[in-house]
């Protein structure tokens, strides 16, 4: 009776770790979300800066300059030594090359993007170490929640970075984070993604740049992921002493890579 009683206990935990075995969680990888060229051509200088330590160096050819009181604004073609990628596309103004002309702000999206109400600014959860449950597993694999905040670059005349925003723990409330610079730089940074499509930044010599008004800014489009701002482009750059303004203009553009299968809508001077 006790020999029937472990093989019946036996056979029946094969029978259940048999079933549970048949039912994987597919895991939901996220679609890559593609930039234009000029964008991703400009991020390279903030991923790969001029450096001896690397042996990156310094292509850069002057073309114009704007002055406005106090500010100044040039305009230069610039060759990053990086190398080229494999399956690469090239810009118009060729491989490799870039026009440094407006400042402008782009970014990297890290599985859903950061004010999707399944992206990064609504999880309120953050990170594991707020409890792990079998749930909230489930939901990162298959893509309903995120953990990864989007990489943000931005580029001024005086210099370039990135940053990130980081999220309060445990408050749920999307717009409740603050923009940390990766490397540190003391720039101020102000936007609200969930609430509105506008950025505007504050340099270290006081110089107040405006993006993304009147709808100044770059984004992929798609049926599965919808509409991603990718991109935004400079309005306006004021100088805090004289209040002197250079504005930027933009004509819209529609972009379609038969490749990708993206269409990216930009503003282009």
């Amino acid at each position: 009776m006790k020999i029937q009683s472990i093989l019946f206990l036996f056979i029946y935990t094969v029978v259940n770790f048999t079933c549970i075995a048949q039912s994987p969680i597919e895991t939901k990888l996220p679609e890559p979300v593609h930039v234009s060229q000029a964008s991703s051509d400009l991020a390279k200088y903030v991923e790969h800066p001029v450096s001896y330590g690397t042996g990156t160096v310094q292509i850069q050819i002057p073309l114009y300059e704007i002055k406005a009181g106090n500010m100044s604004l040039p305009i230069s073609l610039g060759y990053h030594a990086s190398g080229i990628k494999a399956l690469g596309s090239e810009s118009w103004l060729g491989v490799g090359w870039t026009l440094h002309a407006e400042p402008f702000v782009s970014r990297s999206v890290n599985g859903n993007k950061d004010e999707a109400g399944n992206g990064y600014l609504y999880n309120s959860r953050i990170s594991m170490e707020d409890g792990y449950s079998p749930e909230y597993a489930y939901k990162l694999a298959v893509g309903e929640t995120d953990e990864q905040p989007d990489k943000f670059y931005y580029n001024l005349p005086d210099k370039s970075g990135g940053f990130y925003f980081k999220r309060k723990r445990g408050t749920g409330i999307a717009y409740d984070f603050e923009a940390i610079t990766c490397p540190y730089e003391p720039v101020k940074i102000k936007f609200t993604p969930t609430l509105s499509t506008e950025m505007d930044i504050w340099g270290e010599d006081g110089i107040h740049y405006r993006f993304g008004q009147g709808q100044a800014f770059e984004y992929t489009a798609s049926s599965t992921t919808g509409n991603i701002i990718t991109a935004w482009k400079a309005t306006e750059m004021i100088s805090p002493q004289t209040r002197d303004t250079i504005f930027f203009s933009y004509n819209r553009n529609l972009i379609s890579n038969l490749n990708k299968k993206r269409e990216i809508l930009y503003a282009a001077r």
